[in-house]
């Protein structure tokens, strides 16, 4: 078994709508893996109160009444009967998550990494809740010991690095940079997909920032050629095929 160097923690959060103080957080995952792309720890926190919450009306449309069984799996089953005792609840246990994943990385000796694939949304709403509801600092300071931190974000990350390396990367597409990354690198399988399921997704934003890193350290490396040009070929091969079985 390898020594683990280094310690992804990716987040994710799932709400009601685009603003804080109208629209509610209503489930938060969180995931943390091993720069050997192993899961350590992962954990989902559902605070979803139906009779509490506001949704937004493009959200609902666009997106949650089209996803009702994720939704549902979403409600809280606590003994907390209000809306603010239950985000208290789910910040403070967040709180907790990242501390004890910020000493474990310690008690190591690895170096940790706090990331998310929107820092701006999704530390926007986590920022304003942990402002609410404890006396600690806000992202990116550590839960543990309030000092100052890196927090990073996978999609701009990918994005730029697409952009200096695929000269047919289309830099105004909202998705498809993890799987334009493996069909560029022989990257390993992920162990789980993205599915709307925030502590999926959180592993997902764990694994991309460990893929990137894992390239830069020269422990992935480029496929010999990628899979377009893979396709191409085949199809050239299969038409000369065509060409001279109808000259035989």
């Amino acid at each position: 078994m390898s020594e683990i160097k280094r310690i992804y923690v990716g987040f994710d959060i799932e709400t009601s709508g685009s603003f804080f103080g109208l629209h509610k957080v209503i489930a938060v995952g969180m995931c943390a893996i091993g720069d050997d792309f192993n899961i350590i720890d992962s954990i989902r926190f559902d605070c979803y109160l139906p009779d509490q919450c506001l949704f937004e009306q493009r959200t609902w449309d666009e997106f949650w009444s089209k996803y009702s069984k994720i939704l549902d799996g979403f409600r809280y089953t606590g003994k907390l009967k209000q809306a603010e005792k239950v985000e208290k609840w789910m910040v403070e246990e967040f709180q907790k998550f990242r501390s004890k994943m910020e000493q474990h990385a310690k008690d190591i000796g690895a170096k940790y990494y706090f990331v998310s694939d929107n820092k701006i949304f999704d530390g926007g709403f986590m920022n304003a809740l942990i402002g609410k509801h404890t006396s600690d600092m806000p992202l990116p300071y550590t839960a543990s010991t309030s000092q100052y931190s890196s927090f990073f974000e996978t999609h701009s990350m990918q994005k730029g690095f697409l952009l200096a390396i695929d000269p047919n990367f289309d830099p105004d597409i909202k998705s498809g940079f993890t799987n334009r990354i493996a069909e560029l690198y022989d990257v390993p399988p992920p162990l789980k997909e993205h599915d709307h399921n925030p502590e999926n997704d959180a592993y997902s934003i764990a694994y991309d920032f460990a893929v990137m890193m894992a390239i830069r350290e020269g422990k992935i490396k480029k496929k010999f050629i990628d899979y377009n040009t893979y396709i191409f070929l085949c199809i050239i091969i299969v038409f000369w095929v065509f060409i001279a079985k109808l000259f035989e």
